[in-house]
């Protein structure tokens, strides 16, 4: 015995077995996949805008679906590719600075943590203000004779004793 019901996504009706079924059955199984496929929630959207725009068969429904599903995994797949181009920028900066740095201990010049500048601070949740210090660390660059030089003087002199 087979009994007719209305699909709860697309308001197409179809036969069930059951009063129990809420879903079309090709639904079902286009739900199923994309929940694999983790566009779970752009294809219920689509089917909602389906019923929004008066989509009368199931094949249009699937159609709309299909193609938002298509369109957030190309979303995810961009995502991951700009994620992918970020670290690789990320890493040949580093490695650029790891030469760059080797470069210059190598002719003696030395990075140094230092403190710079002092204020005074409330602490979050105190009553009183001053309590306490602040400070920051920044990192110098020393030259080999002890002075505090930028990265660019410091190439411009390793330059200019080599030539």
């Amino acid at each position: 015995m087979t009994v007719t019901v209305k699909c709860q996504y697309t308001d197409i009706e179809f036969e069930a077995k059951s009063k129990r079924s809420k879903n079309h059955p090709k639904i079902s199984d286009l739900l199923a996949s994309a929940n694999k496929a983790g566009t779970y929630g752009a294809v219920k959207a689509a089917l909602e805008k389906g019923r929004e725009m008066g989509l009368e068969t199931i094949e249009q429904f699937l159609e709309i679906a299909e193609a938002a599903s298509h369109d957030k995994l190309e979303e995810y797949s961009q995502r991951r590719n700009e994620q992918r181009e970020r670290e690789r920028q990320r890493a040949e900066a580093r490695e650029t600075r790891r030469q760059r740095n080797a470069h210059l201990r190598s002719h003696g010049y030395r990075w140094q943590k230092i403190a710079v500048g002092t204020e005074e601070a409330t602490l979050p949740g105190s009553y009183g203000a001053g309590i306490g210090e602040y400070s920051h660390e920044e990192w110098q660059l020393f030259a080999p004779d002890g002075r505090p030089v930028s990265v660019d003087r410091a190439l411009a002199e390793i330059e200019a004793q080599t030539e």
